[in-house]
């Protein structure tokens, strides 16, 4: 059965809960407490009652703190970045995940040290093409992992949620129904040329450019709730597409997204055994999960009638970009 717990926020304003609880973890016992309490900032707050905050007790002090109310859900992730942690992606090698300081089951809160650098998705051109090389050699690693993680992606959810994303959105744009209906007929056109290669590695499940943080000593990811055994591809596939979203988002130039994509690959390519024989669905699944979200949270300026014509084009365009990285 799941635990469930009451809302921590209370906890980040708890001056006694900082000092006495989670203090501790962050220098160890023996260093006095700062005189003043930690600067928090929330950065992420979820419906389900998730929240993911930033606490800095001075410059070189930094960690986060992710408040679950499902009690098992919190341990899970823990067990995971404590895995991940003592299979090769911890504090010598260059991949790393952030180190996990604790759990607190009682409150539902895992604290991790935070990642050193910048978010790849920040990175300006040139300096993004040696990001994604290190996002490569990250991703690379992982899936070479022989970490045990005790979830299997089970395909079977993956396309019940995008029914019903598409369900939103046909309730939200009914009049697109039809191109909605066009959307899952070339993603099941795509799977059927897939089905059955798929191979299976430890994986991220939500590998983005907003998780990749890249500094000169090390590249380390975050956000690794969803890690589970699946196909590699799936990683990759993400990647790609978040990475081309958000640089189309910011009306950078077609070559250099392509160019910083295509570097993305070709490197993780020469880093890894699997051949990614099941990218050009999984590459897909991302862009129309995009765009049925885009439809079901339509807002003026940053909605489907602004912004689908890139997805669109995007669709329509990954089995030849796919056809050229092999």
């Amino acid at each position: 059965m799941t635990a469930t717990l009451d809302s921590a926020d209370s906890l980040l304003e708890d001056t006694g809960f900082l000092r006495d609880a989670i203090w501790p973890l962050v220098a160890g016992p023996a260093e006095p407490p700062p005189a003043s309490p930690p600067e928090v900032t929330v950065h992420r707050r979820r419906e389900d009652g998730r929240l993911v905050a930033e606490l800095e007790f001075g410059p070189s002090r930094r960690i986060y703190a992710k408040l679950y109310r499902d009690a098992l859900a919190g341990a899970r992730a823990h067990a995971v970045h404590k895995r991940l942690w003592a299979h090769g992606l911890g504090a010598g090698p260059i991949y790393r995940v952030p180190e996990p300081l604790a759990y607190l089951p009682d409150h539902g809160v895992l604290l991790l040290r935070a990642a050193a650098g910048e978010q790849l998705s920040s990175l300006a051109p040139p300096r993004t093409l040696d990001g994604v090389r290190g996002a490569a050699h990250w991703l690379a690693a992982l899936h070479a992992s022989d970490v045990e993680l005790d979830a299997s992606e089970d395909a079977a959810q993956g396309v019940l949620r995008l029914a019903r994303r598409a369900a939103s959105a046909a309730a939200s744009r009914p009049e697109l129904e039809e191109v909605f209906r066009g959307l899952l007929e070339i993603l099941a056109e795509r799977y059927e040329s897939v089905a059955g290669r798929a191979e299976l590695a430890p994986t991220h499940g939500r590998f983005s450019a907003e998780h990749v943080f890249v500094a000169p000593e090390a590249v380390t990811v975050v956000d690794l709730d969803r890690a589970a055994l699946a196909d590699p591809a799936k990683d990759v596939g993400e990647l790609l597409h978040r990475l081309r979203w958000g640089a189309g988002k910011l009306g950078r130039p077609t070559a250099t997204i392509d160019e910083a994509g295509e570097a993305f690959v070709r490197e993780y390519l020469r880093s890894s055994r699997f051949a990614l024989s099941t990218l050009e669905y999984h590459w897909s699944f991302s862009v129309v999960w995009t765009l049925f979200v885009l439809a079901s949270r339509d807002r003026p300026g940053k909605g489907w009638d602004e912004r689908s014509a890139f997805l669109l084009t995007e669709l329509a365009a990954v089995p030849s970009r796919v056809e050229a990285f092999r």
